[in-house]
């Protein structure tokens, strides 16, 4: 807890009297106070920026200031070695900028005019390191005091990156001025420019003069004082057509042009009182729309493309959200708000002026809600971001629900814009996916605290997570522990208390437990500094009726987690009756006795699934929830309180079968947990049943790096056992490596030969390859994987050590040790990719289903996916499962050994905004047969490639499903009778966890 720079009594009487804490808080609070003037002038053609900077500093605090500090933010991509390009490099989030195309800021001119009255003042030397500018005083500034200084600077726009830059004619201009750096009873805030995390900036005026050319419509903080921003000049009528609209456009802009060439430059000057910083935006491109709020302007500036949606939602929107905000917190004190189509993806907020990506509803909420949280209630962002992003998150979910209901969003437009075959899928609601979504996270073992400042956490996921939806998620249960009616009170207290002011969790709390009457150290302390993990379970319930007939409940609850929170248990009687008691949870288990006037039939713990428990299911909850069993259904919807069973029938087949029917029933919990598989096929050729059974789950309670499988089949002539062990280690959470183990044991048996010849139609006549030996083949197998990566590259590393002995029961004894390794080089749209692959076998032969083969997996990996098993004469087709020797143009040439060498080299092209790579590829392979014959193969042609790899969001994601279309022209071995040079087609699957 710091309270600043106070007396050591002052210090034990805050410690001793924690109800004088709102009193003393208010009493001793200040702030510095800054007044800017600037006057600057565009230059669009070498993407300059010239300017005159005048600041007066007032020191409010009790402190004599000896330094003074700027903030150079425009520095911040200047070269590799600051500390946010750093940042970047070491989180892989290279900003992608040419060196032609960086920015910088660079002081032409400094000179303090005044410390204190003192105008006769010696030429003072500062330093700039990183994006900050440190200059030590010539006098001392005292309470009270005011300093005065002038600069001239010249900016550098960067091509449009972070908030900042030029694009297509536009410019954003953000964090572009030296910024005074704040002090408060912390000290100086004069930290550099993070890659995450935001801003900190001090209350006061600034006055900004511009000077643009003549064509350029100008949006800003503030109000406009003098000159012309040239809104009327393209004020749109929203009765127009889009074709209406940029016919009239263009022709405004030809003569606004003719017009700048006799008139040339002109100068805007906005004003702007009780705000942190000034953001601004120009381009001739711009059209303009006019709304108002009351009594306050609204300020619409976008481009002719996004038409239809800034016209009809941009004002509806930003009306919707003043008065939601109004209502929840307090009047809009502003005298206007403007929205602005930014350069940026999502969206920015700065004071009265947000830059939008797009005009939908969520996002306007939650930028002009900045508006109120980071800019008049201005906290430290990058110390504290979840105390605006949380705040500002909270809201907007707040109101989405209030508006649209439990799903949070307008339902029926989502469904109107999904495929047709989409709207057959059950749809999450926005509460289920902030509260799923926070439990994956806290899974992962990665898990930080809210408070961690933006650029100490090891990852950026973990800054998202922690800022915005776990700071939202705190909000929520803090909402929760005070009463719905208590939160509306202690919001509209902290943002009447606070406003123009700097805010900090001590002055959040304090007005919290004003307001409540309530101790919530215990709740501050566990959310934002610890990582609780709340589960609560019903152990015992039991009901007796009494002599006076009413009934007497004894419900025990139990705590499986590491946090505490309050519990609201439900009562239901037979008829409809209800009662909700709340259990305080101040013990760690407890026993709570509920007397009704109805026999209570079912208790739930936190009926309203309001306190993150992870676990509802032994909470009274549990129950079925049937669907069929979509693609990716239970990839997003995720029911709490019940275990979601999916359903589907299925249709195969293969020759000894024929046509295969069946059908296959799959379930978990939250997609992740107690996960199993049943299905059932039958052959109508054969009439044979076969069934398969799978059950996989976390080895300790929720935790995801570690999982163990299970699973026993009877399928297409074959039958497996297999049993594994899963774990992965990471030292981050979304980036790599992550290093994976996998240790299993195997039984494989064939049952029925006739289901291990593989079938090959040669022109008229069909091949048959024997691909799977008798006999029982029991394995234990060690597999090892990492995925390092840099800046420009990607790889992937494999290791698997198999091996069979008579002591394990089989009738097979060899070793089996295969290496496999990928990487990818970036070269702009260019993408290399090599790949290697080395196998050998020792100790003895495998069988046919366990040999390396030149074309791709072996037989034992094609069979354990469905969509690359035996299938007869159709496994004779272009379906392969990529792996082994990888020597494509082989499909269906089974060509086997003890030992392969084998390497691909690719080069793609990435097509811009299409999901898959098109490129030439050559592949090479060597392998000593059984026979002890030396092959050599290749093979070269031409690829497309769709990569589903979901690139290491989180470690429960990085798994890797690949389709490939390979065109193998040529072959350095075709079979008898068929050119080398030749049209071939195939379709490669690849399956990497």
């Amino acid at each position: 807890m710091r309270l600043g720079r106070l007396h050591a009594c002052l210090w034990v009487a805050v410690c001793l009297y924690p109800a004088t804490w709102p009193a003393l808080a208010q009493d001793t609070y200040w702030q510095q106070h800054v007044y800017y003037k600037i006057e600057a002038e565009l230059d669009t053609t070498q993407h300059r920026l010239q300017a005159f900077e005048f600041i007066r500093y007032t020191n409010h605090s009790p402190d004599t200031l000896r330094h003074f500090y700027l903030l150079l933010y425009a520095n911040a991509f200047n070269n590799d070695e600051t500390t946010a390009m750093r940042e970047a490099a070491k989180f892989f989030m290279p900003p992608g900028l040419k060196k032609h195309e960086r920015g910088w800021i660079r002081i032409d001119s400094f000179e303090i005019l005044a410390i204190n009255g003192q105008t006769d003042l010696p030429v003072t030397a500062y330093k700039v390191e990183d994006t900050v500018l440190e200059v030590p005083l010539p006098e001392p500034l005292p309470p009270g005091a005011e300093l005065s200084l002038r600069l001239h600077f010249t900016l550098k726009i960067r091509k449009h990156y972070q908030r900042m830059g030029h694009r297509d004619g536009q410019y954003d201009l953000a964090q572009w001025y030296p910024k005074v750096a704040v002090y408060d009873d912390q000290g100086w805030h004069a930290e550099p420019m993070h890659m995450l995390g935001e801003f900190y900036g001090e209350f006061g005026e600034f006055e900004v003069s511009l000077t643009v050319p003549g064509n350029f419509i100008v949006a800003a903080t503030g109000v406009p004082v003098a000159g012309d921003p040239g809104w009327q000049w393209v004020q749109a009528d929203t009765s127009w057509s889009k074709d209406e609209l940029r016919a009239w456009h263009d022709s405004v802009r030809v003569a606004l042009y003719q017009r700048a060439l006799q008139t040339g430059p002109r100068t805007v000057t906005f004003r702007a009182e009780k705000v942190h910083d000034f953001a601004w935006n120009a381009s001739a491109h711009f059209v303009y729309l006019r709304g108002d709020y009351k009594a306050i302007p609204i300020h619409v500036l976008f481009r002719t493309k996004s038409w239809k949606d800034w016209k009809a939602d941009a004002i509806r929107h930003t009306r919707a959200v003043l008065g939601w905000l109004e209502e929840k917190f307090g009047p809009y004190p502003y005298p206007q708000v403007t929205l602005v189509q930014g350069l940026l993806r999502g969206g920015m907020e700065y004071p009265m002026l947000v830059m939008l990506q797009s005009a939908g509803e969520f996002l306007i909420f939650h930028e002009v809600g900045h508006i109120y949280f980071y800019g008049i209630l201005a906290n430290n962002e990058l110390e504290e971001p979840w105390l605006d992003e949380g705040l500002t998150t909270f809201q907007t979910k707040w109101y989405m629900e209030n508006r649209y209901g439990k799903y949070g969003y307008n339902k029926e437009a989502i469904l109107k814009r999904l495929p047709k075959l989409a709207r057959w899928y059950r749809l999450p609601t926005l509460k289920q996916l902030y509260t799923n979504f926070l439990l994956m996270y806290a899974s992962t073992g990665h898990d930080e605290p809210i408070a961690t400042p933006a650029h100490k956490v090891k990852d950026p996921m973990s800054y998202t997570v922690n800022a915005y939806v776990k700071g939202a998620m705190f909000f929520e249960l803090l909402r929760y522990v005070v009463g719905d009616v208590t939160f509306e009170r202690i919001m509209s207290e902290y943002y009447r208390r606070w406003q123009f002011k700097h805010v900090n969790e001590q002055r959040l709390r304090a007005v919290c437990e004003e307001i409540s009457g309530q101790d919530l150290g215990w709740f501050f302390e566990q959310w934002l500094h610890q990582t609780p993990v709340i589960d609560y379970a019903l152990k015992e319930v039991k009901t007796q009726n009494r002599p006076d007939n009413t009934y007497e409940t004894r419900v025990v609850i139990e705590n499986r987690g590491t946090g505490r929170m309050p519990v609201d248990i439900l009562l239901r009687g037979e008829h409809g009756d209800s009662l909700l008691v709340r259990w305080q949870g101040e013990a760690r288990n407890g026993e709570v006795v509920i007397r009704t006037p109805f026999k209570p039939k079912r208790v739930l713990l936190d009926p309203g699934d309001r306190i993150l428990d992870r676990n509802l299911l032994d909470n009274g909850h549990a129950r079925f929830e049937w669907r069929f069993d979509l693609p990716l259904q239970d990839a997003f919807y995720q029911p709490r309180n019940a275990y979601l069973l999916l359903w589907r029938p299925s249709i195969g087949y293969n020759d000894p079968d024929g046509l295969r029917l069946g059908g296959q029933i799959r379930g978990s919990y939250r997609g992740l947990y107690r996960r199993f598989r049943v299905a059932a096929y039958v052959g109508l050729r054969s009439n044979v049943v076969d069934g398969r059974l799978e059950w996989d789950n976390t080895l300790s309670g929720m935790s995801n790096q570690a999982r163990y499988a299970l699973r026993l089949q009877k399928r297409e002539g074959r039958l497996e056992a297999r049993a594994e062990l899963y774990f992965v280690k990471s030292s981050y959470l979304s980036r790599p490596p992550f290093h994976k183990f996998a240790l299993g044991v195997q039984h494989l048996q064939l049952l029925d030969a006739e289901y291990g010849i593989l079938r090959i139609k040669q022109g008229k006549k069909t091949a048959y390859f024997q691909q799977w030996h008798k006999g029982r083949l029991n394995r234990l197998y060690f597999r090892y994987s990492v995925d390092p990566r840099g800046k420009n590259w990607l790889s992937y590393w494999q290791a698997e050590l198999a091996l069979s002995t008579p002591w394990l029961g089989g009738a097979f004894d060899y070793r089996r040790l295969q290496l496999e390794g990928e990487l990818t080089r970036f070269f702009g749209p260019v993408v290399l990719h090599v790949r290697g692959f080395a196998g050998r076998a020792f100790g003895g032969t495998p069988p046919l289903q366990d040999q390396f083969y030149i074309d791709s997996a072996s037989p034992l990996e094609r069979w354990i996916y469905e969509a690359t098993q035996t299938k007869g004469s159709n496994y004779g087709g272009p379906i392969y499962r990529a792996g082994g020797g990888n020597v494509r143009g082989y499909v269906n040439q089974p060509i086997s050994g003890t030992s392969l060498l084998a390497g691909t080299a690719e080069l793609r092209f990435r097509m811009p905004m299409v999901p898959f790579h098109i490129g030439a590829f050559y592949d090479r392979g060597w392998m000593n047969t059984v026979a002890g014959e030396r092959l050599r193969r290749a093979d070269a042609g031409f690829t497309i490639l769709m990569d589903g790899r979901a690139n290491s969001i989180l470690p429960i994601f990085n798994s890797r499903f690949l389709v490939r279309y390979d065109f193998p022209i040529w072959l350095s071995h075709p079979l008898p009778g068929e050119p080398a040079r030749k049209f071939r087609w195939s379709i490669g699957l690849r399956f990497q966890l």
